[in-house]
Protein backbone atom coordinates (compact mmCIF):
# COMPACT_ATOMS: atom_id res chain seq x y z
CA UNK A 1 0.00 0.00 0.00
CA UNK A 2 1.38 3.34 -0.79
CA UNK A 3 1.97 6.12 1.87
CA UNK A 4 1.71 9.39 1.13
CA UNK A 5 2.43 12.64 3.16
CA UNK A 6 0.54 15.90 3.02
CA UNK A 7 2.33 18.93 4.06
CA UNK A 8 0.12 21.39 5.41
CA UNK A 9 -3.73 20.77 7.10
CA UNK A 10 -5.33 23.91 5.46
CA UNK A 11 -8.18 23.16 3.11
CA UNK A 12 -6.41 22.09 0.43
CA UNK A 13 -4.59 19.79 2.81
CA UNK A 14 -7.21 18.25 4.47
CA UNK A 15 -8.95 17.73 0.56
CA UNK A 16 -6.31 16.25 -0.86
CA UNK A 17 -5.66 14.11 2.17
CA UNK A 18 -9.31 12.96 2.46
CA UNK A 19 -9.39 11.89 -1.61
CA UNK A 20 -6.31 10.04 -1.18
CA UNK A 21 -7.52 7.96 1.81
CA UNK A 22 -10.82 6.84 0.06
CA UNK A 23 -9.11 5.98 -2.47
CA UNK A 24 -7.04 3.21 -0.40
CA UNK A 25 -3.92 5.50 0.44
CA UNK A 26 -2.27 5.63 3.99
CA UNK A 27 -2.04 9.39 4.62
CA UNK A 28 0.68 11.35 7.17
CA UNK A 29 -0.97 15.26 7.42
CA UNK A 30 1.91 17.29 8.62
CA UNK A 31 1.14 20.75 9.80
CA UNK A 32 3.52 23.10 12.19
CA UNK A 33 0.49 24.66 13.62
CA UNK A 34 -1.33 23.72 17.00
CA UNK A 35 -4.16 22.90 15.11
CA UNK A 36 -5.61 22.12 11.92
CA UNK A 37 -7.50 24.36 9.54
CA UNK A 38 -5.14 26.70 7.85
CA UNK A 39 -7.06 29.88 7.32
CA UNK A 40 -10.22 28.12 9.43
CA UNK A 41 -8.47 28.39 13.04
CA UNK A 42 -9.43 30.80 15.80
CA UNK A 43 -7.03 33.13 17.20
CA UNK A 44 -6.85 33.76 21.21
CA UNK A 45 -6.32 37.55 22.26
CA UNK A 46 -6.35 38.76 25.99
CA UNK A 47 -8.48 35.16 26.82
CA UNK A 48 -11.21 36.10 23.74
CA UNK A 49 -11.05 33.63 20.71
CA UNK A 50 -10.99 35.55 17.24
CA UNK A 51 -12.18 33.67 14.25
CA UNK A 52 -9.11 34.03 11.54
CA UNK A 53 -11.18 33.41 8.75
CA UNK A 54 -12.80 32.45 6.29
CA UNK A 55 -14.81 35.74 5.13
CA UNK A 56 -16.44 33.88 2.57
CA UNK A 57 -17.72 30.42 1.72
CA UNK A 58 -18.16 29.55 -2.30
CA UNK A 59 -18.48 26.87 -4.37
CA UNK A 60 -20.84 24.73 -1.51
CA UNK A 61 -21.31 22.09 -3.90
CA UNK A 62 -17.50 21.67 -4.49
CA UNK A 63 -17.28 20.65 -0.35
CA UNK A 64 -20.39 18.73 -0.45
CA UNK A 65 -19.51 16.33 -3.36
CA UNK A 66 -15.70 15.94 -1.73
CA UNK A 67 -17.77 14.85 1.80
CA UNK A 68 -20.72 12.64 -0.58
CA UNK A 69 -17.27 10.93 -1.92
CA UNK A 70 -16.34 9.87 1.23
CA UNK A 71 -19.26 8.39 2.19
CA UNK A 72 -20.11 11.22 4.11
CA UNK A 73 -22.56 14.11 4.15
CA UNK A 74 -21.58 17.51 4.94
CA UNK A 75 -24.85 18.96 6.66
CA UNK A 76 -23.84 15.93 9.36
CA UNK A 77 -20.69 17.99 10.25
CA UNK A 78 -20.99 21.46 9.37
CA UNK A 79 -24.13 23.63 10.49
CA UNK A 80 -24.87 26.30 7.79
CA UNK A 81 -26.61 29.42 7.72
CA UNK A 82 -27.30 31.49 5.01
CA UNK A 83 -26.08 35.29 5.30
CA UNK A 84 -28.44 38.26 4.19
CA UNK A 85 -25.62 40.59 3.55
CA UNK A 86 -22.14 39.21 2.29
CA UNK A 87 -20.13 41.66 2.93
CA UNK A 88 -19.81 45.60 4.27
CA UNK A 89 -17.75 48.03 2.73
CA UNK A 90 -17.04 51.15 3.63
CA UNK A 91 -14.48 54.06 2.27
CA UNK A 92 -12.29 56.89 4.48
CA UNK A 93 -13.29 58.88 1.57
CA UNK A 94 -16.75 58.76 2.57
CA UNK A 95 -19.34 55.76 1.83
CA UNK A 96 -20.76 52.50 2.97
CA UNK A 97 -21.93 49.68 0.74
CA UNK A 98 -23.65 46.36 1.84
CA UNK A 99 -23.81 43.28 -1.19
CA UNK A 100 -26.51 41.01 -0.70
CA UNK A 101 -26.60 37.21 -1.36
CA UNK A 102 -29.72 38.40 -3.40
CA UNK A 103 -28.71 40.29 -7.12
CA UNK A 104 -31.47 42.39 -7.19
CA UNK A 105 -30.85 43.65 -3.83
CA UNK A 106 -27.17 44.25 -4.42
CA UNK A 107 -27.88 46.39 -7.03
CA UNK A 108 -30.42 48.74 -5.68
CA UNK A 109 -27.61 49.38 -2.76
CA UNK A 110 -25.36 50.37 -5.63
CA UNK A 111 -28.01 51.93 -7.09
CA UNK A 112 -28.38 54.12 -3.99
CA UNK A 113 -24.87 54.48 -3.21
CA UNK A 114 -23.41 55.14 -6.70
CA UNK A 115 -26.61 55.97 -9.04
CA UNK A 116 -28.47 53.84 -11.34
CA UNK A 117 -25.81 53.64 -14.03
CA UNK A 118 -23.36 51.27 -12.15
CA UNK A 119 -26.62 49.55 -10.89
CA UNK A 120 -26.81 48.32 -14.10
CA UNK A 121 -23.29 47.66 -14.88
CA UNK A 122 -23.66 45.28 -11.58
CA UNK A 123 -26.19 44.00 -13.37
CA UNK A 124 -24.07 43.26 -16.65
CA UNK A 125 -20.94 42.14 -14.60
CA UNK A 126 -23.09 39.34 -13.26
CA UNK A 127 -24.10 38.13 -16.26
CA UNK A 128 -20.87 37.72 -17.89
CA UNK A 129 -19.63 36.11 -14.84
CA UNK A 130 -22.19 33.42 -15.36
CA UNK A 131 -21.11 32.95 -18.66
CA UNK A 132 -17.42 32.56 -17.60
CA UNK A 133 -18.74 30.50 -14.63
CA UNK A 134 -20.44 27.87 -16.90
CA UNK A 135 -17.33 27.73 -19.42
CA UNK A 136 -14.84 27.22 -17.01
CA UNK A 137 -16.86 25.00 -14.00
CA UNK A 138 -16.35 21.59 -15.74
CA UNK A 139 -13.58 22.34 -18.08
CA UNK A 140 -11.05 23.77 -15.34
CA UNK A 141 -12.36 25.04 -11.90
CA UNK A 142 -12.91 21.52 -10.97
CA UNK A 143 -10.60 19.60 -13.12
CA UNK A 144 -7.16 18.07 -11.05
CA UNK A 145 -4.39 19.41 -13.26
CA UNK A 146 -5.75 21.91 -15.86
CA UNK A 147 -3.83 23.21 -18.63
CA UNK A 148 -3.97 25.88 -21.70
CA UNK A 149 -4.72 22.96 -23.72
CA UNK A 150 -6.49 20.68 -21.71
CA UNK A 151 -8.82 23.59 -21.10
CA UNK A 152 -9.21 24.31 -25.39
CA UNK A 153 -9.66 20.66 -25.54
CA UNK A 154 -12.71 20.64 -23.25
CA UNK A 155 -13.86 23.84 -23.92
CA UNK A 156 -15.16 22.76 -27.62
CA UNK A 157 -16.44 25.09 -30.29
CA UNK A 158 -19.12 26.90 -28.69
CA UNK A 159 -17.40 26.95 -25.24
CA UNK A 160 -14.22 29.14 -26.85
CA UNK A 161 -16.72 31.01 -28.44
CA UNK A 162 -17.99 31.81 -24.65
CA UNK A 163 -14.80 32.86 -23.78
CA UNK A 164 -14.25 35.07 -26.24
CA UNK A 165 -17.22 37.12 -25.47
CA UNK A 166 -15.26 37.40 -22.24
CA UNK A 167 -12.98 38.82 -23.24
CA UNK A 168 -9.84 36.91 -21.89
CA UNK A 169 -7.37 38.98 -23.03
CA UNK A 170 -8.05 41.66 -20.93
CA UNK A 171 -6.88 41.78 -17.30
CA UNK A 172 -9.84 42.12 -14.75
CA UNK A 173 -8.91 45.90 -13.78
CA UNK A 174 -9.90 46.58 -17.82
CA UNK A 175 -12.86 44.32 -17.78
CA UNK A 176 -14.38 46.40 -14.61
CA UNK A 177 -14.02 49.73 -16.04
CA UNK A 178 -16.38 48.40 -19.48
CA UNK A 179 -19.19 48.32 -16.31
CA UNK A 180 -17.99 51.00 -13.59
CA UNK A 181 -17.01 54.57 -13.45
CA UNK A 182 -16.69 54.89 -9.74
CA UNK A 183 -13.20 53.71 -8.71
CA UNK A 184 -14.67 52.54 -5.38
CA UNK A 185 -16.42 49.85 -7.46
CA UNK A 186 -13.49 48.94 -9.27
CA UNK A 187 -12.17 48.57 -6.36
CA UNK A 188 -14.35 46.34 -4.28
CA UNK A 189 -14.32 43.87 -7.49
CA UNK A 190 -10.86 44.00 -8.69
CA UNK A 191 -9.85 42.99 -5.08
CA UNK A 192 -11.16 39.67 -6.00
CA UNK A 193 -7.93 38.98 -7.94
CA UNK A 194 -5.53 38.70 -4.95
CA UNK A 195 -7.95 35.47 -3.72
CA UNK A 196 -5.78 33.57 -5.88
CA UNK A 197 -2.71 35.54 -5.12
CA UNK A 198 -3.03 37.76 -8.37
CA UNK A 199 -3.60 40.92 -9.29
CA UNK A 200 -6.43 42.56 -10.72
CA UNK A 201 -3.94 44.46 -13.18
CA UNK A 202 -2.74 41.76 -14.52
CA UNK A 203 -3.55 40.16 -17.43
CA UNK A 204 -2.72 36.09 -18.27
CA UNK A 205 -0.80 35.46 -21.26
CA UNK A 206 -1.21 32.14 -22.50
CA UNK A 207 -4.18 31.07 -20.99
CA UNK A 208 -5.04 30.31 -16.98
CA UNK A 209 -2.24 29.72 -14.82
CA UNK A 210 -0.92 27.72 -12.10
CA UNK A 211 -1.15 30.85 -9.67
CA UNK A 212 -4.97 31.28 -10.95
CA UNK A 213 -5.65 27.82 -9.26
CA UNK A 214 -6.28 26.34 -5.92
CA UNK A 215 -7.10 23.20 -4.59
CA UNK A 216 -10.42 21.50 -4.73
CA UNK A 217 -11.54 22.79 -1.35
CA UNK A 218 -10.59 26.05 -2.62
CA UNK A 219 -10.55 26.93 -6.29
CA UNK A 220 -11.64 30.17 -7.69
CA UNK A 221 -11.29 31.86 -11.27
CA UNK A 222 -10.75 35.52 -12.27
CA UNK A 223 -12.60 37.62 -15.24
Amino acid sequence: MRRVIVVGAGMGGLAAAADLARQGRTVTVLERAAAAGGKLRSVVVNGQAIDAGPTVFTMHEVFAQLFRDCGERLEDHLALERADILARHAWSSGGVLDLHADVQRSAAAIGEFAGEREAQGYLELCQRSARVYAALRDSFMTVARPSPAQLVTRLGAQGLASMWRTPPWQSLWQALGSHFRDPRLRQLFGRYATYVGSSPRRHARGGPSSRETRSRAGRRVSL
